[in-house]
């Protein structure tokens, strides 16, 4: 990756095992079971397997880079990019030292989040305290198949998707859990009502001490949500993760860039494979991140979902990104209806046929001023901020469309060169693949307009 022309901020993040009595005005230090704190038991437990030195130092090193990411601000004025070295001491710091799974790692996490990395790994002196786990024995017979499993529409579509087209599969849906996991193993093992019983979703409690006001972009987060997936699918012998994202998710952030960002590249085939290159030299395993929904609109994938489970059993998850302090109605947490995952679910149910039965902030998609738009007399506390949220998710979704009809568009062809690389197909067929998806997404996007009306305000944001 080249070098950018300007660094806004350079920061040391130093991790210690116990707090120091001075610290460098240029340093910042995060103390082990203290400010990161993260327990993989329950991955184990599901797994039949003890806590490793491997598993600990994995997500000690994951839990130093997301406080990294989220304690350096940006200085978006001066540049996206930022000068970020670590310093973390591990159980096995001879095999993390290793040239050449440092340069994976540093190199996997620039292409990702737009900064410049460096690692340094020294010696741990103590071993941290785990629950202990009864006796260990083999892990059953079967498929396994990691997936970062948020619960929302579409990890909880791709996950049941899945387990129709193989139905003896084992999926395991890895997620963080910052108020802590579960309590008890047989907690644990009780699958979530709402959920098939072939989808086991197991919590990594993961506390992470992070700055009040934390640096908003957190680039970071795919590398750490993919990894514990990765890690389950690892130790319960497999190598296979399965990402679930639709084609305007995982394309769309690299064709469409906001200001002076960094391409948005979360689900991006091509960070996969550098994050599976990097695992690869790590665990000595092959992995195989597999993007079912990579070519497919989110509205072709809720059409699929409904052929095999009624609308009524999906439509309640969520696919919004604000909280209840941001999009409640009556104190009830709603969907916004105007981030980029509540505008592009709407026009997705629509492009599925399905009739939006879900409660928005803004629901009124005719109203001609987003103002109007409000389903309810209150105010939300951040309206401003909504408001431009809005017009940034409106028009990622029509500049997207217009690359339909801009096939020899340079970002298109960059764009056509990685799917080519990470599937190892030609570049005419990649580039046929991509302009077919660019296609759909316009039709979609021009009827979801159209029934919005040219005076409405997604009309009005979509032009600005």
């Amino acid at each position: 990756m080249m070098q950018p022309d300007r660094v806004a901020e350079k920061a040391l993040l130093r991790v210690v095992e116990s707090r120091p009595k001075s610290v460098s005005s240029n340093e910042r230090i995060a103390v082990l079971q203290d400010d990161i704190n993260i327990d993989i038991t329950h991955l184990q437990e599901y797994c039949f397997a003890s806590p490793s030195d491997e598993a600990i130092d994995l997500i000690t090193v994951l839990g130093a880079i997301r406080l990294c990411d989220r304690s350096v601000k940006r200085h978006r004025s001066m540049s996206w990019c930022r000068d970020l070295s670590v310093v973390v001491p591990m159980l096995e710091a001879t095999r993390w030292s290793n040239p050449g799974l440092i340069r994976e790692l540093e190199s996997c996490l620039a292409y990702l989040t737009g900064d410049i990395w460096h690692f340094q790994f020294i010696r741990r002196r103590s071993r941290p305290r785990f629950s202990k786990i009864g006796n260990v024995v083999s892990l059953p017979e079967g498929t396994y198949v990691g997936i970062p499993y948020s619960d929302g529409l579409d990890s909880y579509a791709q996950a049941r998707m899945f387990t129709e087209r193989e139905p003896g599969a084992n999926l395991l849906g890895v997620f963080t859990d910052a108020k802590g996991g579960t309590d008890s193993w047989k907690s644990l093992c009780r699958s979530r009502s709402r959920n098939p019983r072939s989808i086991r979703s197991v919590p990594v409690p993961f506390k992470v001490n992070e700055p009040h006001h934390s640096e908003s972009t957190f680039r970071t987060r795919p590398f750490i949500f993919y990894s514990l997936a990765a890690y389950g699918s690892h130790i319960s012998g497999s190598g296979r993760v399965l990402i679930p994202e639709n084609g305007q998710g995982s394309l769309g952030g690299t064709l469409v860039r906001l200001g002076n960002e960094a391409p948005h590249r979360s689900c991006y085939p091509a960070f996969t494979k550098k994050l599976g290159t990097f695992l690869e030299k790590l665990l000595e395993r092959n992995f195989r991140f597999e993007h079912p929904g990579l070519l497919a609109t989110k509205g072709e994938i809720l059409r699929n979902l409904a052929r095999i489970e009624p609308p009524a059993m999906w439509l309640n998850r969520v696919s919004c990104s604000h909280d209840q302090r941001h999009s409640s109605i009556d104190g009830h947490r709603v969907h916004c209806g105007v981030c980029g995952g509540c505008i592009l679910r709407r026009v997705s149910l629509m492009a599925a046929g399905q009739e939006d039965s879900t409660p928005y902030l803004f629901g009124d998609l005719k109203a001609e001023t987003i103002e109007s738009a409000l389903g309810s007399n209150e105010k939300p506390r951040a309206l401003r901020a909504l408001v431009d949220v809005a017009g940034n998710s409106v028009r990622s979704m029509q500049l997207l469309a217009e690359f339909a009809g801009k096939p020899k568009n340079s970002a298109v062809a960059r764009v056509a060169i990685d799917l080519a690389d990470s599937y190892g197909k030609s570049y005419d067929s990649a580039h046929v693949d991509l302009v077919r998806l660019l296609k759909r997404h316009a039709d979609e996007w021009t009827k979801f307009r159209e029934h919005c009306g040219n005076q409405s305000w997604v009309a009005v944001l979509a032009e600005v």
